[in-house]
């Protein structure tokens, strides 16, 4: 999957609602998509413990609206909490919400874990709220009194929402995802398949049965034997699917937009985005369900050899090896260069592609050189957010964009590579798996394979 649109730098490195405390100071918002990258509070966070907070907003001279977080202290404001997805296009789908990236923030209570998410309505206006992540699941949308950053906002002047307070237990109406066990752990665990989602990560084993980690309804795998497997969503709304040896699919996790229900038939591959899945049937078309918001769940007609859905957008390499592509064509993410390609892989704002001889061609979002590859004889290539990771034909792994954890490869000799949201997992040549990642996954214990589950360790430099 996926799991990433455009972001800008956080201060630090590294798309239902109830009203909540209300006081104000203006108004404001934004927010841009999840699924996959992840942002750190700035050090001011570490300094304040209160658990009243606002959002804050300015309009920039491109029409992108950026957003923050503030946190109250006793006599003042903190510094503005940036998350590295902060910026609400001006492009954005009517109705439609983004989220931004999450923040940690201290309060009295202890750690919470927050995200500001918004969309735009039909007058222009942009209506923001506040979710907290309790468990592993996202809270209903908190929403100011003051909630809208009007269309005639000065460019450069920060807004303020109303107040609103963060709460240390679930927001009624919010039900915590349940959690699995992983299975036990065995050092000598051999797969043939991986993939990772937001917060999940799912693998076959060599006997065909699929395992899951990072908790959540994902971890939940059905028993059976399975030749493919997908995991789609995000930091929320996480999902999986797979093929059986009989070539039906069978999905499992959130349901949204009917993603987890897939259709009867044959199939051949799958893939799982944001909220929308694809299969190829037998006869190499297309079949997709889930959101079609954007049409990214609208196949042409044709015949394909491979496919690969995000966040909102889907491509496919056609029979005579050229690239198409459907869905939302912001950033030209959708529209492939002239080619013969033999796979491809979908991030969020940007596609990329293997040619013939291994090269990688990438399009859409370039904003931290995901979509600027290396030139170099690759194997396998898969793309998130705002990096793009590849295995070289002498199996080490590779990746470009941004230079987080997640995005800095050990050493070792691969065969195949997965980036997600918040970690990137790849198999060796004998088949066991490694995953790497920074701060927020480490957090949940999702770091994984099984065998290490809930222990982090730094990747090689």
């Amino acid at each position: 999957m996926p799991t990433s649109i455009p972001t800008a730098a956080a201060t630090r490195t590294p798309r239902r609602s109830r009203s909540a405390r209300a006081r104000l100071t203006g108004v404001f918002l934004v927010a841009a998509v999840a699924a996959a990258t992840v942002a750190v509070a700035s050090p001011a966070a570490a300094q304040t413990d209160s658990d009243t907070v606002r959002i804050t907003a300015r309009k920039l001279t491109d029409g992108r609206i950026e957003f923050a977080l503030q946190q109250q202290t006793a006599d003042a404001w903190g510094d503005r909490l940036l998350p590295s997805r902060r910026f609400f296009p001006a492009t954005a789908t009517v109705g439609r919400w983004l989220n931004s990236s999450p923040l940690t923030l201290n309060t009295p209570a202890g750690e919470a874990v927050a995200r500001i998410t918004a969309r735009k309505i039909a007058d222009g206006r942009v209506e923001f709220a506040l979710q907290q992540r309790h468990d592993n699941a996202w809270g209903d949308r908190l929403l100011p009194a003051r909630r809208f950053f009007p269309t005639t906002a000065t460019v450069g002047r920060w807004l303020n929402s109303s107040l609103l307070t963060l709460t240390s237990s679930p927001v009624t109406g919010t039900t915590p995802s349940p959690t699995r066990t992983p299975p036990p752990p065995t050092e000598t665990s051999t797969y043939t398949a991986i993939a990772v989602g937001g917060f999940n990560a799912c693998a076959l084993t060599t006997t065909g049965t699929a395992t899951c980690w990072g908790g959540g309804p994902v971890s939940a795998a059905p028993e059976g034997t399975y030749t493919a497997i997908t995991v789609g969503g995000g930091y929320t709304g996480a999902y999986a699917c797979a093929l059986t040896t009989t070539g039906t699919a069978t999905c499992w996790g959130d349901n949204e937009h009917g993603k987890a229900s897939p259709p009867e038939g044959n199939f051949t591959t799958i893939t799982a985005g944001l909220d929308h899945a694809c299969a190829l049937t037998t006869t190499g078309t297309a079949t997709c369900w889930g959101n079609d918001d954007d049409g990214q769940a609208s196949p042409p007609e044709g015949t394909f050899t491979t496919i690969a859905a995000g966040e909102s957008h889907t491509c496919a390499v056609t029979t005579t090896g050229t690239a198409t592509c459907w869905g939302d064509s912001q950033y030209g993410k959708t529209s492939p260069p002239t080619g013969i390609f033999t796979t491809i892989a979908v991030g969020e704002g940007h596609t990329c592609a293997l040619t013939t001889t291994g090269t990688a061609t990438c399009w859409g979002w370039d904003g931290r050189k995901q979509a600027t590859p290396p030139g170099a004889s690759l194997i396998a290539i898969t793309a998130s957010g705002e990096f793009t990771c590849a295995v070289r034909t002498n199996g080490a792994a590779t990746c470009w964009g941004q230079s987080w954890d997640w995005a800095s490869p050990p050493e070792g000799n691969f065969t195949t590579i997965a980036a997600g949201g918040s970690h990137t997992c790849a198999l060796t040549a004998t088949g066991t798996a490694t995953c790497w990642n920074q701060g927020y996954s480490r957090q949940y214990g999702r770091i994984g394979p099984p065998a290490t589950y809930f222990n982090w360790s730094a990747p090689a430099s």
